[in-house]
């Protein structure tokens, strides 16, 4: 299962895509893969420990 999610205005789907690994070590695929820049795209297949543990990860993002 996947979902998209917008991002804030301004922000490139590939430039947040390359930090979120960077900073986080959170894989998510661009938008701009899809035609839909702006968004990104969240994988839902790894178990809910494993999806817990990236969520944390991502909140400690600096933009």
């Amino acid at each position: 299962m996947v979902s998209f999610v917008k991002l804030k205005k301004g922000i490139f789907s590939s430039r947040y895509a390359d930090l979120l690994l960077d900073q986080c070590g959170v894989f998510v695929l661009p938008g701009c893969d899809f035609e839909c820049e702006g968004w990104i795209r969240i994988g839902f297949g790894e178990t809910n420990e494993r999806f817990q543990a990236g969520i944390e990860r991502w909140k400690s993002l600096s933009l």
